[in-house]
């Protein structure tokens, strides 16, 4: 029932039999007088919301399982009733600014929480340990205590917004107060099952302290003065996001380019280590390899007004009718960036192919907002490819990217972010899941724009 006109759900209204309630984008600013029977609802969405100033007792609503309060600008407070729901997954709080008390304590079945601009909030909540997804805003950060979030030894999604400038529809700067954080908490290393950390908007931000060894995925967007971040050699991390990262170091570029990353920072030219490139977006290399790794030198042609732009790398391999596409949604970019990728080659039976063939790489962009302006690949032989010793020095030319260096336990490296989209193109979905190997997690899964399909 979206847009719902009038200011409270008429006296006729019998909820009792409902199991998925959306009001979705309303002019409420009540649900209903007095108490319903919600004992069969599921699901409660009241997105949009943005004259509703309060709750109705909820207590009945026994079987609920997700509340969605997104956009609910004018709702100060939950009732109290609210922290005793036992069967209640997901909770969704983002843009609640003049929310200032978020009863949780008792919510032994919260698995996903979100509260991204509740800027009001008078202190961090304290949260179930059961949590496996949890977005908050940076100021969040400061009244959090080691003690307060330790517990959550189940947190594998962590997403971190800083400035409200990104803040929806409405100007909030009269009350986010704070300036923007210019460090992440150490408390942070001890979350040792963590797999994504997302960091949006926090332009002070210089560095990063060590992070989970469990990392698999590090996302920062628009931390434009972000330099340093300590990575341990023994992570088990994969995609590096970056965009707009222009300080980063030459130490740290270095660091980054590894064949098991997906990686994507700012950059101008083709890693020496990539023997194969050409000028232009297309390359032609001989057969008779198993593995490599692909990179692009991707340049804005104008001010790209989307917050994404698709790049399309196609792979054909001559006397073949194979083709493969491998399809990204990227975040736009002010400058020059790099985009790296793995990639393999087997026929039928697992093996290399034979060396009497040719493969050819073509990228392009079909909105026209980018041009690929250089393009190269790096063959691996073997394992030992993968060792970071194995790599050569890449010396951005960029005035305006700083030096960095690393610690002996540490590698440096840095980032920025890649929001993922699934745009239902023709291609069949083969999106990577992040989390596909863990049946625990149902909903903190972390898709990865890059998708693939073979053409016969």
């Amino acid at each position: 029932w979206e847009v719902y006109p009038g200011k409270c759900l008429p006296r006729t209204f019998m909820p009792e039999y409902l199991v998925d309630l959306d009001l979705e984008d309303n002019e409420l600013e009540k649900l209903w007088e007095g108490t319903q029977l919600l004992t069969n609802l599921k699901k409660l969405k009241l997105a949009g919301s943005y004259n509703l100033k309060e709750l109705p007792d909820l207590s009945n609503a026994t079987n609920l399982e997700k509340l969605d309060l997104t956009n609910c600008t004018s709702l100060v407070e939950f009732p109290s009733s609210i922290g005793n729901h036992q069967k209640l997954v997901c909770l969704l709080l983002d843009f609640c600014p003049n929310l200032q008390v978020v009863p949780l304590s008792n919510m032994a079945s919260l698995d996903s929480l979100r509260m991204w601009g509740c800027w009001q909030l008078r202190k961090f909540p304290d949260i179930s340990t059961n949590v496996t997804e949890l977005t908050i805003s940076d100021r969040m950060l400061e009244e959090v205590l080691p003690e307060s979030i330790r517990p959550c030894s189940r947190l594998k999604d962590l997403t971190i917004h800083g400035s409200a400038s990104d803040f929806p529809e409405e100007d909030f700067s009269d009350i986010t107060g704070t300036a923007d954080i210019e460090r992440i908490p150490e408390w942070i290393k001890h979350l040792h099952v963590l797999k994504v950390l997302r960091i949006f908007c926090c332009p002070k931000l210089v560095s990063l302290p060590e992070l989970p060894r469990s990392l698999w995925v590090l996302d920062v967007l628009e931390c434009e003065s972000l330099e340093t971040i300590y990575l341990p050699f023994d992570s088990e991390f994969r995609y590096l996001l970056l965009p707009n990262c222009l300080k980063l170091g030459r130490e740290a570029r270095r660091a980054i380019t590894q064949p098991s990353f997906w990686a994507y920072l700012p950059g101008r030219e083709i890693p020496e280590e990539f023997n194969h490139r050409a000028i232009g977006n297309s390359l032609i290399i001989p057969s008779g390899f198993s593995r490599c790794r692909i990179c692009a030198v991707v340049t804005p042609i104008q001010e790209i007004m989307e917050d994404f732009f698709i790049f399309v790398c196609r792979i054909s391999i001559n006397g073949s009718s194979i083709e493969k596409h491998i399809v990204d949604d990227l975040r736009k970019i002010r400058s020059e960036h790099l985009l790296i990728f793995p990639e393999e080659f087997l026929d039928e039976d697992g093996w290399a192919l034979e060396h009497d063939k040719e493969i050819l790489f073509e990228f392009s962009n079909p909105s026209q907002d980018v041009s690929i302006t250089e393009c190269g690949v790096q063959i691996l032989m073997d394992e030992t490819d993968k060792s970071r010793s194995s790599y050569g020095s890449y010396e951005d030319k960029d005035e305006n990217l700083s030096d960095g260096g690393y610690e002996s336990c540490s590698e440096q490296v840095f980032e920025d972010d890649d929001e993922n989209l699934s745009h239902g193109r023709s291609y069949e979905s083969c999106s990577e899941q992040i989390y596909e190997d863990d049946e625990n997690l149902s909903h903190g899964s972390y898709e990865f724009d890059a998708r693939r399909v073979n053409v016969l």
